[in-house]
């Protein structure tokens, strides 16, 4: 009698989330891939789902890689609460702009398809709405009082990396429903010392996606390392990309065989979520996964976007971070002279390597004497201190004099030619940039770059500009408009290209992006390279601050490279005619002691 009665005083048993959501769960096509949710599209999800309607759990974090279904997954559980257990929910991301564009764009479509009953519902100006029996409260990271509002049995938290404040300054709304409160919190990895990677790593029940090996059957989690692409080089040692993305294996760490990618997509529906730390709460649940666990993302493509990202220390964090999902961990060392000096391409003296682009020369100015590099740019990339030298401007009378060494920076370095090819016998330097000098120096450094113009540019350095170099007018009218194809003065933003060296100088030795030095290069080069150090420490809201740190005075060469890779850039600007230019019809510019309260 009371089973049979049950049924009529019991609430209905709520369906699985992947099995409800496969059936009724419908997306905007205008900003989804896809109209209907697709499982297989994100297997590992399953686990998120069935975490959901465990009593056990209270919290979930994924920790999913960029384009991983992440959203999808929030969207999901959200309009499935909205359908089977409504309650109060808070939405939170980083910013007011991206919470009510989620809400906007992926939510309020979403609900419209997949609940008709409440297409109509009325959403206030902040984005928020009551439906059936859930009050939706968007929130922004950013502001406090948003977060501290009304108490809350569901939070639904993106981004949470780069949250303002705490993530636990949301959770506390929740005590009122300790019986039956849940969160699902969403991120991608930025540095090691972030709130949410410590939390969800030290703190919750670490799941890792484990698939099948489908020639011995043990279970494993998919290790970028274990990746097997050597055999994608050309003849010349260069990488075949096309045949990486083609053609990239993995090795079972088991049986140690290689696995095509045509058996990828069955390992993957097979896998599974495996705790790590079983001795954590149950009631905290994160699962990590990697690019290699999404199925629409090859094991060719992940080796692919390695390869072209690890040159540049910038694409090479966004790599670690976005397909990883791995915490930066920046190098605190910078540069090493020994390292630095090992790095000799062997080729004959006086000469450049046949393959080369082009030469550039980069000067850094002191009273009375400089400091010159000359930079050989190959067809792969790479590139090869060819010559560096201190040049001194001694007068008769003993004194030095910055402009004596310019010249004699530009007849014994800047003028000479290198052996190259048969077919061309000799190079010299295209094109040369030069620092613009201190009050007492300028004058002469301008000077000098309009008596060579066509092939001197001006360059200063900073540390607070955003972009990495810009661009402005030294040459003006008396009325200050700037005279067209004029001296340029470009200024460099150090510190980043600090990192690009500090990279290519990492990177292997036959790597596209690679520094190396010709034989013979003098030992205090590596003192110069190695002058600036990395210091990292917390900062605001325990972030990780990086600092470069001058541990030697004389880093002359080190600023001679700096402004050598700004204008290996900047010349990829530059009309592709013979950079050797005509003088426009102008006067020259005044020394600097004259106009520096000018604007120019």
């Amino acid at each position: 009698m009371l089973h049979r009665s049950a049924p009529l005083v019991l609430p209905p048993a709520k369906p699985p989330v992947a099995e409800w959501a496969e059936k009724h769960l419908r997306f905007d096509p205008a900003v989804d891939a896809a109209t209907s949710y697709i499982l297989a599209k994100s297997p590992y999800s399953r686990a998120v789902f069935e975490w959901w309607l465990d009593p056990l759990v209270e919290e979930i974090f994924m920790i999913y890689p960029t384009q991983a279904s992440k959203t999808a997954s929030i969207v999901a559980l959200l309009t499935y609460c909205l359908a089977n257990d409504p309650g109060p929910i808070i939405i939170v991301q980083a910013k007011e702009t991206t919470t009510k564009s989620f809400i906007k764009k992926r939510l309020r479509p979403t609900i419209a398809k997949t609940l008709p009953q409440f297409a109509d519902a009325e959403w206030s100006e902040d984005a928020g709405a009551r439906i059936g029996g859930s009050d939706i409260w968007p929130a922004w990271s950013t502001s406090e009082d948003r977060c501290r509002q009304w108490p809350r049995r569901y939070v639904f938290g993106d981004e949470t990396s780069i949250w303002s404040n705490s993530r636990q300054l949301v959770w506390e709304r929740t005590k009122q429903f300790q019986r039956n409160r849940k969160a699902l919190w969403g991120t991608t990895p930025t540095v090691e010392t972030e709130q949410s990677w410590i939390a969800a790593t030290e703190v919750f029940q670490l799941y890792r996606y484990h698939v099948p090996c489908p020639l011995c059957g043990a279970f494993q989690v998919l290790d970028f390392k274990r990746l097997k692409f050597d055999h994608c080089k050309n003849a010349d040692g260069t990488w075949d990309l096309e045949k990486v993305e083609r053609d990239t294996r993995y090795q079972c760490e088991h049986c140690e065989e290689e696995i095509t990618q045509d058996k990828r997509p069955a390992m993957l529906q097979a896998g599974e979520a495996r705790t790590e730390v079983p001795n954590r709460s149950p009631r905290r649940k994160a699962l990590r996964i990697t690019a290699a666990d999404v199925p629409n993302i090859s094991w060719g493509l992940y080796a692919r976007t390695f390869l072209e990202c690890k040159a540049n220390p910038d694409d090479l964090r966004v790599f670690v971070n976005s397909w990883m999902t791995e915490p930066w961990r920046p190098r605190e060392n910078g540069l090493v002279a020994k390292q630095v000096m090992s790095r000799v391409l062997e080729m004959k003296q006086d000469s450049v390597p046949e393959n080369t682009v082009c030469l550039l020369g980069a000067v850094d100015v002191q009273r009375g004497h400089v400091w010159a590099t000359v930079r050989a740019f190959m067809d792969d990339e790479r590139s090869v201190l060819i010559h560096c030298a201190r040049v001194d401007g001694h007068k008769a009378d003993g004194t030095a004099s910055t402009a004596i060494a310019l010249e004699n920076c530009w007849n014994q370095v800047l003028s000479r030619q290198w052996r190259w090819t048969s077919q061309h016998p000799s190079i010299g330097v295209m094109m040369t940039i030069v620092d613009s000098g201190d009050g007492e120096t300028a004058g002469d450094v301008y000077r000098w770059a309009w008596n060579h113009y066509g092939r001197v540019v001006l360059a200063k350095g900073s540390s607070t500009q955003a972009q990495a170099w810009r661009a402005s007018s030294v040459s003006r009218y008396p009325d200050g408009r700037p005279i067209p194809g004029g001296v340029k003065l470009y200024h460099v933003r150090s510190d980043y290209y600090r990192e690009i060296i500090v990279g290519s100088y990492m990177a292997a030795m036959e790597d596209k992006g690679a520094w190396l030095i010709a034989p013979g290069t003098p030992q205090e080069y590596g003192d110069h390279m190695s002058a600036w150090q990395i210091e990292s420490k917390k900062g605001k809201d325990n972030r990780l601050v990086r600092e470069w740190k001058q541990i030697r005075r004389n880093d002359h060469w080190l600023d001679c490279e700096i402004y050598g890779a700004a204008l290996w850039e900047i010349m990829r600007f530059m009309p592709k005619s013979n950079p050797v230019a005509e003088r426009p019809t102008a006067v020259a510019p005044k020394p600097f002691s004259e106009f520096r309260r000018e604007r120019f």
